[in-house]
């Protein structure tokens, strides 16, 4: 704080004027980047399912718009239903409900119908939840983000809407392409809908909410305050859904426009029917004669009752026995046979795979229910044989390798994947076309594969058909999908990239489904990470385009280089780098039972602090990596301090000083220093001092957040609690990471009261002063938290405040200086803590003497602190000077007080 002597002086009239340059900066409409916040929106994949869902039969769906068959037109246009927000279409499982969407979507009748004004046309978005698909693919978020995107293409003046919102999160991720949550999104959509400003007349179309992945009644809330938001002039908005019956559903959009499709689909059945099985009739006789067509049409048509995915199982069958030379009698039994209910067809389908592919069959599904990206077609026929090698299987094919090396001169082509696929699902998987990036991360079409339907995959993840796969797998029966996925990754073949990427991802759920010693007995991390040899001219052709150093490269770029970098560069070091790299890896994958079997296998530990040296200093030590890795697992299976607990079970030392993989280099290293500024934040602060460096101990590392995760309070302090069982002391490991503040003054400012009792409960010194004088107490005081000023009264401090004024008050008054300090007297009276509250005034009595002020009244500061709780025993009387110099020492038994019916409760929460 700086005084001038006027406002003519010369350095008052600069910082005025530049202080005006800012409010005119601040104030000034800035410009929405929209190109990069549209780039930064838009993701490809949340529009997979819509642009694969199949178009619909010519001259099927038309009843659509038909006014005397269903209400959807009059919704649209100016019918009764008009004033509707909703127009809900149900149906059952397969019977077309997203054919249909798309066809209305694409048909002019829709826009037509919708009318409005010339200049002001209905901008028309969509989002097909897919549960078969990637995760947002399902999501809120990603669904947010779709139709988001493609309101702003299509009207980009809402920009100015939802521009500050996009400028704050670049801002706040410092980049231009932001990752967006679900809340920032929902803000967002807010602004759209609750502007005023342009104009916009909304269609939104949502498919297959039944396969959203997450709390449908969060979606059904959602929807609703849409349509709370708009006003009907400024913004006008529909929303056309479409679902299974569900009860969330049915309650909340039941008595809204709806119809069931089911019930007026018989036609189109006909006309799908009769494209699928007519073309397999060429040539053969019998089946020429328009009566027997006719008959065996019409059976199929009854049969399906409406469900299209039954009628292309039943008719792909019927079209084979076609082409087989079945009699007409024949193939009408066998639509007679067919169960009505499709979770019998599927039974029956699956039944029909031959035996001698049960092994294949089983592993495939498994690992089509588990892949948490689409696998293409290739690399699921080479994952699934690799895996049976793995177990000892012959393989129906000639050669063995073709699995191992797609490259090879046997290499499938698609005719003959398309064929190995239908055999061994029975017609349950399907490809379909798709952009994936390959090994070398560069964007080629593909066909991946999926479930032919939603039922198709609730089917098979059914005990039901559990049961049956697990006995046609005799040999690899039982074992999980996630186990497959892991097991395959040890390929070293570039087919194994869209597997390989989330290798620790199904590791994990294989620990947690008890599978981790069948990784174990075929050396699964093991043969990740040996290199077979040191000669850098060959080991490229020897190793394979997707080998651990690929892996880790891809990781890097997807979590965050240096930690990644440190690891690679142990890749190419000799034992024990090898030995470092293995255990590294499986304790940043939070492997914990991995961990556990390899180090306890092997005495001594493989990895000590004298290892580490010997190999180097640039990676951190192994609890920093527990701590602090990036999340290579699902959120609700990472448990880190399970693994601290665990390798310090093993004897690792716990308090090893290392330098952390955030550290690029020893020369102008960033690291968080505990840097007090006026406003008491941390601040970031430049440290050249390379023996600092060095100095950085698990509890360093855990409390100055290093890693690159952000831990949850209740996660760092289960570690804290870890580290300080172990005998790590409750302090900084040297003096200058604190930078003036001790850990528990650092935790009594910035953290919870649990951090603070944790570091009292092992030692840490309730009246340990900072550079400053002050002591833990002082903070909490000033921080007015209940529960931290009641842990420090609890650990009987005896001093407050110190005897000069801290540099961060230098300037003030005397009544700028007592409102910023009398908080602390009120708080300690609200708190019912006569010790503290006594410490406080006398505290006070002594700053007086800062501005060279006489002693003032204390009855009346203690007047105004007592107020805050009048019921308390601590009378505003007791915090005169007299009674201050009397009162010293406190007993206990003033740190209890007597509520109105007698009883005794305890100032300490």
């Amino acid at each position: 704080m700086t005084k001038f002597q006027s406002n003519q002086n010369t350095g008052f009239r600069r910082i005025v004027a530049q202080i005006r340059r800012w409010v005119l900066e601040l104030s000034a409409p800035q410009d929405v980047d929209i190109e990069r916040f549209l780039e930064s929106l838009d993701n490809p994949e949340t529009r997979i399912r819509r642009n694969n869902v199949r178009t619909a039969y010519k001259a099927t769906f038309h009843w659509l718009f038909d006014p005397s068959v269903v209400s959807f037109s009059n919704w649209l246009g100016t019918g009764v239903e008009h004033a509707q927000p909703f127009y809900w279409i149900q149906g059952k499982p397969g019977s077309g409900k997203s054919t249909l969407m798309k066809f209305a979507m694409n048909d002019p009748r829709m826009f037509r119908l919708l009318g409005g004004e010339p200049d002001l046309p209905w901008t028309l978005v969509s989002f097909f939840f897919h549960d078969r698909g990637l995760s947002i693919q399902k999501s809120l978020t990603g669904m947010l983000q779709e139709l988001i995107y493609c309101i702003l293409m299509k009207s980009p003046q809402l920009a100015t809407a939802a521009g500050p919102v996009y400028r704050d999160i670049a801002k706040a991720q410092n980049t231009k392409s932001p990752t967006w949550e679900l809340e920032t999104l929902t803000v967002v959509m807010h602004e759209i809908l609750g502007q005023r400003e342009t104009r916009i007349r909304l269609m939104i179309m949502l498919d297959a909410l039944d396969e959203h992945e997450g709390d449908n009644d969060q979606l059904i809330r959602l929807l609703q305050d849409w349509t709370e938001r708009v006003d009907g002039h400024w913004v006008k908005l529909k929303i056309c859904l479409a679902s299974r019956s569900w009860p969330e559903f049915s309650h909340q959009f039941g008595h809204h426009p709806n119809f069931a499709i089911h019930q007026h689909t018989e036609n189109d059945i006909r006309i799908y029917t009769e494209s699928r099985v007519i073309p397999s009739a060429e040539g053969v006789q019998q089946l020429l004669h328009e009566e027997n067509m006719t008959s065996l049409i019409r059976q199929i048509t009854t049969k399906a009752q409406g469900v299209f995915i039954w009628v292309r199982l039943v008719a792909d069958e019927i079209s084979k026995s076609m082409r087989d030379g079945t009699p007409f009698q024949t193939l009408l039994a066998k639509v007679a046979e067919s169960p009505e209910e499709l979770q019998e067809l599927y039974d029956h389908t699956l039944h029909r795979i031959r035996r001698a592919y049960g092994d294949e069959t089983y592993v495939q599904f498994q690992m089509m229910l588990c892949s948490v990206r689409p696998i293409p077609i290739g690399t699921l026929i080479r994952a699934t044989g690799f895996c049976l090698q793995e177990h000892g299987h012959r393989l129906n094919f000639e050669r063995p390798d073709n699995f191992e090396r797609p490259d090879s001169p046997e290499s499938m082509s698609f005719e003959h994947e398309l064929r190995w696929l239908t055999s061994r699902s029975g017609g349950l998987l399907e490809p379909y076309a798709i952009q994936m990036a390959d090994y070398d991360d560069h964007d080629r079409d593909e066909w991946a594969v999926q479930f032919i339907h939603q039922t198709a995959k609730e089917y098979i993840q059914s005990p039901r058909a559990s049961r049956v796969m697990s006995r046609m797998a005799p040999l690899v029966g039982e074992k999980s999908g996630h186990y497959f996925l892991a097991l395959s990754s040890k390929s070293k073949y570039a087919w194994v990239a869209p597997i390989k990427r989330d290798m620790m991802y199904y590791a994990k759920y294989v620990e947690c489904l008890s599978e981790t010693q069948y990784l174990i007995e075929r050396q699964w991390l093991f043969r990740l990470v040996n290199r077979t040899t040191q000669d850098p001219r060959i080991e490229r052709s020897i190793r394979g385009p997707c080998d651990m150093s690929w892996w880790l490269k891809t990781q890097g770029r997807q979590h965050g280089q240096p930690f990644f970098e440190v690891l690679e560069s142990y890749y190419y070091r000799p034992a024990p780098g090898a030995r470092i790299l293995e255990l590294a890896i499986a304790i940043a994958g939070n492997l914990i039972t991995m961990v556990h079997t390899m180090v306890s296998t092997q005495t001594p530990m493989p990895v000590t602090s004298k290892a580490l040296r010997d190999v180097s200093m640039e990676i951190a030590c192994l609890l920093q990596i527990a701590i602090g890795a990036p999340d290579m697992v699902p959120p609700h299976l990472q448990n880190r301090p399970a693994m601290v607990k665990t390798l310090l079970s093993l004897g690792y030392p716990s308090s090893l000083l290392t330098i952390p993989w955030s550290a690029p280099s020893p020369s102008g290293n960033k690291v968080i220093a505990q840097n007090l500024t006026k406003d008491r934040r941390p601040v970031e602060e430049e440290i050249d001092n390379e023996a600092s460096l060095s100095k950085y101990s698990p509890l360093d590392f855990l409390m100055l957040s290093l890693g690159e995760v952000k831990l949850s309070d209740e996660t760092r302090l289960s570690i804290m609690k870890a580290l300080l069982r172990a005998g790590v002391a409750p302090s900084w490991s040297t003096e200058s990471l604190g930078t003036g503040t001790t850990l528990l003054s650092h935790c009594v400012q910035f953290e919870t009261a649990g951090f603070v009792r944790a570091l009292l409960e092992h030692g840490a010194d309730v009246n340990d002063c900072d550079e400053l004088g002050w002591c833990p107490v002082d903070y909490a005081l000033l921080r007015h938290d209940r529960l931290i000023s009641a842990v420090i009264d609890e650990y009987r401090t005896d001093r407050l405040e110190p005897d000069y004024v801290p540099y961060i008050y230098e300037g003030l008054d005397e009544i700028e200086f007592d409102n910023c300090l009398m908080p602390g007297i009120c708080t300690a009276v609200a708190f019912a803590s006569p010790h503290l509250a006594i410490l406080s005034a006398r505290s006070k009595r002594r700053r007086q003497s800062f501005f060279g002020r006489g002693v003032t009244d204390f009855d009346t500061a203690g007047a105004n602190a007592g107020a805050y709780r009048k019921d308390r025993r601590v009378r505003y009387t007791d915090l005169s000077e007299g009674s201050i110099k009397a009162n010293d020492t406190v007993t206990n038994a003033s740190r209890s007080e007597s509520s109105d019916d007698g009883s005794q409760r305890s100032a300490t929460p």
